[in-house]
């Protein structure tokens, strides 16, 4: 993950934590978000870089952490990522990984969780995957999931905004799925028979 502002720029590095530089790369520090270095996705909250969200994961430098909360999940900073806070209060399954934010307002916030990084469509219950909205910065958390997919077999990885439905989103499955979630929770199958969607750019 990397995000740039001026000469300032964040680079995130799972189980590595984000290295932060304020002069174009001559000088870093390292910080980890709730002591987590496990670091996934890092976006800032559009027109204010100070606004920092990162998703989290379960790796640690000495092995595998417990899965309890506080220990995965996402993290918000207002200090340009100096101090974070933990806002996946509540929220199950805390894994999280893809992650997007909309720039037109209300600025949705979308996260993808699975019980583990291992979790998957072959698994006989499935991946128990499940894809989450903040419209508040990360205060509170509702479900864009529909009846199929509470929680989903398939596993996301894939996810970004969707720029012709203003606070939906595409998400792609490892199975070999995308699709199209509007902020409603109308899910539209857009293609399937896919390799793992791994990622997704949409212009």
């Amino acid at each position: 993950a990397l995000v740039v502002k001026d000469e300032r720029l964040w680079v995130g590095v799972e189980v590595g934590g984000i290295a932060i530089s304020q002069n174009a790369g001559e000088t870093w520090s390292v910080v980890l978000p709730g002591g987590n270095p496990d670091l996934h996705m890092i976006f800032p909250f559009p027109g204010n870089e100070e606004i920092l969200f990162a998703s989290t994961g379960y790796g640690r430098l000495d092995g595998v952490a417990d899965m309890v909360e506080g220990n995965a999940g996402v993290f918000r900073s207002e200090d340009g990522g100096n101090s974070w806070v933990y806002t996946w209060e509540g929220v199950t399954p805390r894994y999280s990984r893809p992650m997007c934010i909309d720039h037109r307002p209300p600025f949705g916030l979308t996260v993808a969780s699975a019980p583990t990084a291992f979790s998957n469509f072959k698994q006989p219950d499935g991946s128990g995957a499940m894809l989450f909205r903040s419209e508040d910065g990360g205060e509170s958390w509702h479900s864009l999931c529909d009846d199929v997919h509470s929680p989903s077999r398939a596993n996301f990885h894939g996810l970004t905004v969707d720029p012709d439905n203003p606070g939906g989103v595409i998400v792609g499955t490892d199975s070999g799925e995308l699709w199209r979630v509007s902020n409603d929770r109308e899910w539209q199958t857009i293609a399937s028979g896919l390799p793992a969607i791994l990622s997704i750019a949409a212009g």
